[in-house]
């Protein structure tokens, strides 16, 4: 995505889309993102490991989808991180502690 290598990108807004699929690793190369609602569409899998730790990431809503996998603990790296729903997903595994050290 042409945006994503400018380095433009910065909100990421797609809910109630039904969407399905996973989504794309070129999403955790995105620096810029600040702001991503992805909620109530159909996306499936893991989680790429990079969106978990965008250091600009304010907002990271994806509730209800079909997520799996675990939340990684590079969440820690997302120190701008404000407010997080992941509910009605598919995750396993405890909630990191790392969640608790955001500041």
């Amino acid at each position: 995505m042409y945006l994503c290598y400018r380095k433009k990108l910065e909100r990421l807004v797609t809910f109630k889309n039904s969407f399905s699929g996973t989504i794309p690793m070129l999403y955790s190369e995105c620096d810029s993102l600040n702001y991503v609602r992805i909620e109530q569409n159909e996306l499936s899998g893991e989680v790429p490991e990079g969106f978990w730790s965008h250091s600009r990431l304010t907002r990271l809503q994806m509730y209800s989808n079909r997520l799996q996998g675990s939340i990684s603990h590079n969440i820690s790296l997302a120190s701008e991180l404000v407010a997080i729903s992941i509910a009605r997903n598919n995750f396993t595994r405890e909630i990191p502690v790392e969640i608790c050290q955001l500041q």
